[in-house]
Formats: structure tokens, C-alpha cells, sequence
């Protein structure tokens, strides 16, 4: 089993005056994939970049698998495979002869690169695209091709920047267990501006802001972090009951009441006052029936706006 440690040490890059990454610390575990966040222009792509000796830092710098960045940049190629927001196809090629391109570019040994092209193939789901011209192909199949190449020298470290953007609800689906599979064999590092994506598939998230890390943890851990103390409470009715908001939210216990829908709400109150067993009893009494009932924490939406808010 092969993983790929990566430590980013005081990383930083500038465009001129403007400081894109500031002094970045931080430690990814071997076998872990960990979903990297911020605002646009936060320094994301940026950092990534660095980390694939795609671009040079400014100052500091990262160990990939052991080699270093800024010392060691073709080792540190061979042991990464990169999936760019915008991946670079060549668009006259056929999706097989791209990859067995790419697996060449790679050093894959000759005898194996039949068996890793149809490896990759199965996993990105191209087998009915295989022949084609890659100019023909969609904007998903195209972002497939793109997670194809990364994969196709089968390296302990993936880094990937938006892997699911431009596909349909279905094939994001199927990337999502695809990347989630990955961490078996490999480290991965992948962005994504769709946080309930982060929560599904990373193991721990880093949010950076204005180049700077402003927090790294699981997000059950951030999730308790930024706990007010205040109760939260997700409530579930059995059916919608027109009435059920207006009598829950005269429940002394309760201060605040959401109404999400379908019988959803969400209620507010101080921590002092629990509200549960005065909601459970207001439930009983109405016969309305619960489909669930739970307390809340902060989600990783809030939390990014809380961290990232100007």
C-alpha cells in the first residue's frame, strides 16, 4: 500500500504587490483526502499549482512523497497526478490515444499501459467515449478524460482542483465515490465550492483566506468550534401540518422558528432552555407525528461564511 505524505512549509507566493499565498502550513496524511476551501481568490489554485511544480513559490516550500518542490520538481511529477480546474486536452486526439499519451509522458512501462488505460477507463466510466475525438466529447465527459490522465500512472498522490465541475447530478455522484474510493491507495487534495461535496467525501478540511490558512480540522471538530451554545433543533414532522409553525413557535422554550417545507423546521432558543421536551409534548398532543427529530450543529456553509466574511 503506497501513500504520499505532503508537508507545506511557510509557502508563499506573491503577483507583484499582491500576496496570493502567505506563509501556508500544513500537513496532509498519508491516505487522507482533504478538501481544500476558500472564496475566490483565496489562493486555492494558486497553492495547488505550487504543489505540481506548475508554478515556482516565492518562498518556502512543500514535500510530495518526500521529494521536494522546489529541489527535486521532476520527482515530484512522477509521484502526483493533477486534475486542473480547466484540464489541458488536446483536442485532435481520440480519448485512448490521449491517455496512452499521457501514460508514455508518465513512464508507465510499456507492458503495463494497456491494462492502466483500461483501468482508468472503467474508473472515470469513458468506455463508450473511448474512440471518439476528444473536441466532441461534453463538458462532463471532458472533465472524465481530465480525471483519467490524473490517474493513469496510478501515483500515490492526487491533487485535484474542482473535479466535479460542469457535471450532472448523476456523474457527480459517481466521482464523489470514485474520490472517496481512492483513499485506500492514495493522499488526495481536491477543491470544490460545493461544501455538502467537502462534507460527503474529505476526512478533514483547510480553509484559506486571503492566502492565509484560517482553519484545518474535521468538520465535526469545526462544527463544535463554532458552536454558539445556542440550541438548534431540526424538527421532522410525519406530514406538513399548515397550523404546526404558528403553535411551535408560541412554545415558551422556543425564541426562533424556521419553516424549511414539508414539515421541516428549525428551532432557535438559548442553551438554558431546552426545548425538547417541550416540542416532543406539543408533538403528542397535536397527534402529529415525528419522521425525525435532532439537534443541530453548525454547518460547514456557515462556518466558511463565518471564517471567510470580510
Amino acid at each position: 500500500m503506497r501513500f504520499g505524505l505532503i508537508r507545506i512549509e511557510n509557502l508563499s507566493k506573491s503577483y507583484g504587490p499582491f500576496e496570493a499565498v502567505k506563509g501556508l502550513n500544513l500537513e496532509v496524511r498519508p491516505g487522507e483526502i482533504l478538501g481544500f476551501l476558500g472564496p475566490n481568490g483565496a489562493g486555492k489554485t494558486t497553492t495547488m499549482r505550487m504543489l505540481t511544480t506548475f508554478l515556482p513559490p516565492g518562498s518556502g516550500t512543500a514535500k510530495v512523497a518526500g521529494h521536494d518542490i522546489v529541489s527535486e520538481p521532476e520527482k515530484v511529477r512522477r509521484v502526483v497526478g493533477y486534475l486542473p480546474e480547466h484540464p489541458l486536452l488536446y483536442d485532435d486526439m481520440k480519448v485512448h490515444e490521449y491517455l496512452r499519451f499521457v501514460a508514455a509522458i508518465h513512464r508507465v512501462p510499456g507492458r503495463r499501459r494497456s491494462a492502466a488505460i483500461e483501468r482508468v477507463v472503467e474508473l472515470a466510466g469513458l468506455g463508450e467515449v473511448i474512440g471518439q475525438l476528444i473536441r466532441t466529447l461534453s463538458k462532463g465527459f471532458r472533465q472524465r478524460v481530465g480525471l483519467a490522465q490524473a490517474l493513469v500512472s496510478d501515483p500515490p498522490v492526487l491533487i485535484l482542483d474542482e473535479p466535479t465541475i460542469g457535471l450532472d447530478p448523476g456523474q457527480m455522484h459517481t466521482i464523489r465515490e470514485l474520490i472517496k474510493s481512492l483513499a485506500v491507495s492514495h493522499t488526495v487534495i481536491f477543491s470544490s465550492h460545493i461544501l455538502p461535496e467537502v462534507v460527503a467525501v474529505a476526512s478533514r478540511v483547510a480553509i484559506i483566506h486571503h492566502g492565509a490558512l484560517v482553519a484545518c480540522d474535521a468538520v465535526e471538530s469545526l462544527a463544535k468550534r463554532f458552536d454558539t451554545g445556542d440550541q438548534r433543533l431540526l424538527l421532522e414532522l410525519s406530514r406538513p401540518v399548515p397550523e404546526a409553525g404558528k403553535i411551535l413557535g408560541a412554545l415558551p422554550s422556543v425564541e426562533q422558528i424556521e419553516e424549511q417545507g414539508n414539515g421541516r423546521y428549525v428551532l432557535t432558543a438559548p442553551s438554558s432552555e431546552p426545548m425538547g421536551p417541550d416540542v416532543s409534548l406539543a408533538v403528542l398532543q397535536h397527534g402529529w407525528g415525528i419522521a425525525q427529530m435532532r439537534q443541530m450543529r453548525p454547518t460547514l456553509e456557515e462556518i466558511f461564511i463565518k471564517l471567510t466574511a470580510e
